[in-house]
């Protein structure tokens, strides 16, 4: 008799994605969970995207090796210290623009400024996993410009729906940053949030587990305390570092 083949887990990494925001749209999957993250894990008061990340899928507090040179200079700092100390909220204003000839690949930023790899092994290395583009987990994220992070966008649902109808991998993990880019300039991310459950919902009616996870939520145009983790099958986390044993016990669960 033929083994019972494993259905594949999606995780969908959404950057910025908030819990509260969740529940005021009406929207989640079959178990939602409000998790922590721990302050080791901040920058400035806030959780900070390149350090969680690892973070998740390992399990244990990582630090991007990057970390320290994300001071804010002189002035900048003292006064944004004594805001934060106060409870004051610190909203970014506008995007960088640059010219033509300044820009890199798909309009990125300039090298400096990607959160490259900075673990050797997660807990995806235990499967047959494909990912795209997580910071510190993958070699290609770079903050991109506005018209960069739609692309991106557009190829975070192409591999959606090349891979829903197919066994090839046990684990697929796609990553957004495009509705953090749009909380921070305060663009109106509704949209975002709807398409990103219709897309889990394209995937369960497939058959497959699913799996919605942030690194904080962003919302007013500030990162908040606490991260988002959905899913089709029961979870226990309550904090980011509890993530990775979700995984494995779905994983194990076949």
């Amino acid at each position: 008799m033929a083994k019972k083949r494993s259905k594949t887990l999606y995780i969908l990494c959404i950057d910025g994605m908030d819990f509260d925001e969740v529940n005021r749209l009406g929207l989640g999957l079959d178990h939602n969970n409000k998790l922590t993250v721990p302050e080791e894990l901040h920058l400035h008061g806030r959780p900070w995207t390149p350090n969680v990340w690892p973070s998740i899928f390992t399990g244990e507090i990582v630090i991007h090796p990057d970390t320290h040179k994300m001071k804010l200079w002189g002035p900048r700092d003292w006064m944004r210290t004594q805001l934060v100390k106060r409870g004051i909220t610190w909203r970014r204003k506008g995007f960088k623009i640059y010219r033509k000839h300044e820009r890199t690949g798909l309009d990125m930023e300039p090298r400096n400024t990607a959160w490259k790899k900075c673990v050797d092994k997660t807990v995806l290395d235990n499967y047959n996993s494909f990912i795209f583009d997580v910071p510190s987990i993958t070699d290609t994220f770079a903050f991109r410009g506005p018209i960069s992070n739609r692309e991106y966008w557009n190829w975070f649902i192409h591999f959606v729906y090349l891979f829903k109808n197919t066994n090839i991998y046990n684990v697929i993990v796609l990553y957004s940053h495009l509705l953090d880019g749009y909380a921070h300039r305060m663009i109106d991310y509704t949209k975002l949030y709807e398409k990103v459950f219709q897309l889990a919902t394209d995937l369960l009616d497939v058959g497959h587990k699913v799996m919605i996870v942030s690194d904080h939520g962003t919302v007013d145009g500030e990162h908040t305390l606490f991260s988002y983790l959905g899913c089709s099958e029961p979870i226990n986390a309550t904090s980011v570092l509890e993530v990775r044993q979700d995984i494995e016990r779905i994983m194990n669960d076949g």
